[in-house]
């Protein structure tokens, strides 16, 4: 009997040790501010014709130039944008080409304004961020298809 109730007294204090409080859970910081570079990961591209959504589409970037720079887009304080991309040159040089332009964020949405880059002017839905990562999505109407790009970006130096 000595040996049963020890059992017992040892699931009940199994229980209470293993369960948690649920404003535990709620203490996860998430970052409000997009201020930083960020590197280049992924494309994800969906097609959505009236009520049927197409399948992801993931397209790992590949447009950093080896032995060059990251390729990045920079967010600033004073709401400032920078996209560079490194080529190189002729003579195997790495090269920049630099676009500088504005940006505001409301919320989830930034709005982007790089003159010369339709690929990264308009407005974003950010549907993710973190220290680390940031996912931009964009969506686009053609006729009765619903066009859905997503940028996935990681923090960079």
């Amino acid at each position: 009997m000595k040996g049963f109730k020890i059992l017992i007294a040892t699931v009940v204090l199994s229980a209470f040790t293993l369960t948690s409080c649920s404003d535990d859970d709620n203490n996860v910081q998430v970052p409000t501010s997009i201020v930083g570079k960020w590197n280049y990961s992924k494309t994800v591209t969906q097609t959505n014709v009236g009520e049927m959504v197409g399948q992801a589409i993931v397209v790992d970037y590949t447009g950093d130039e080896i032995g060059c720079d990251r390729d990045f887009i920079e967010f600033k304080a004073d709401m400032t944008v920078n996209r560079s991309v490194f080529f190189k040159n002729a003579q195997g040089n790495c090269d920049k080409n630099g676009n500088d332009g504005i940006y505001t964020k409301s919320g989830n949405i930034a709005t982007i304004s790089l003159p010369e880059d339709a690929e990264f002017s308009g407005t974003f839905k950010i549907t993710k961020l973190t220290s680390n990562n940031m996912w931009l999505e964009r969506t686009t109407t053609i006729g009765s298809s619903t066009l859905i790009v997503t940028q996935e970006l990681t923090k960079g130096n």
